[in-house]
């Protein structure tokens, strides 16, 4: 039988042991750079070059959760106010109403200019007669503490 010289042996487990060093190192590395490290000077509410941003979102209310309607921008659906969902739509500088579906009563109007966020909740009226959904334009400070790290999905128009 034939047998490796004691040499050869210990320069093939050298070559092994520094293949295999290596080879942990690249799947250290790889591991490291597809890892995404947020910047946390980016703004992740911010509107892309020559837009404004539109938010829309709806706090937890335990009851009526089964209420979801429409938030409506000049006349087109964007999304549902969904509890917990936040829809962001990026526009370009104008003017813009924006109403519920359930309650085309209340309207808010507004003019978007570049680089502008306007943040717009659902909000639940009670009255005499019923309850309704309807909108209000928030606050940026208080709206970034209400929506916290909730996923930002895009609107639909």
């Amino acid at each position: 039988m034939f047998t490796y010289p004691k040499s050869l042996k210990r320069v093939s487990f050298s070559l092994f042991r520094d293949l295999i060093a290596v080879l942990a190192l690249a799947l250290t590395l790889t591991a490291c750079a597809a890892t995404p490290n947020p910047d946390p000077e980016v703004d992740r509410f911010a509107a892309p070059e020559g837009k404004g941003r539109l938010v829309f979102y709806r706090t937890g209310v335990p009851f009526l959760i089964a209420l979801e309607p429409q938030f409506v921008v000049n006349d087109r659906a964007v999304g549902r106010a969904i509890h917990d969902k936040v829809l962001v739509r990026d526009a370009f500088p104008g003017r813009y109403q924006v109403f519920m579906a359930s309650d085309p009563g209340t309207v808010i109007s507004f003019s978007l200019r570049s680089g502008e966020i306007k943040f717009i909740k659902a909000v639940i009226d009670f009255s005499l007669t019923g309850s309704r959904i309807s909108v209000a334009e928030v606050e940026e400070i208080t709206a970034r503490q209400e929506i916290g790290d909730h996923p930002l999905q895009n609107a639909e128009n």
